[in-house]
């Protein structure tokens, strides 16, 4: 199975109602966002990234970086 066909067998992230309006839980902010056509690709490339390609949430960063 070539990464096109996981990706399309990634599902879309739970959705939650956040005043009155769709909102998905974002792992990566940690807050709820609403639902929009981009965002739904945002979250499933993410899920991607973690369930298929295992990429750490949060990985460590490199000790000479700087936020300049």
């Amino acid at each position: 199975m070539n990464n096109g066909e996981k990706f399309n067998k990634i599902k879309n992230p739970m959705i939650y109602r956040r005043r009155g309006k769709e909102s998905y839980i974002d792992p990566v902010r940690q807050q709820l966002i609403y639902v929009t056509p981009e965002e739904t690709v945002r979250q499933r490339t993410i899920n991607y990234l973690l369930q298929e390609l295992n990429v750490p949430l949060n990985p460590a960063l490199p000790k000479n970086y700087t936020n300049d």
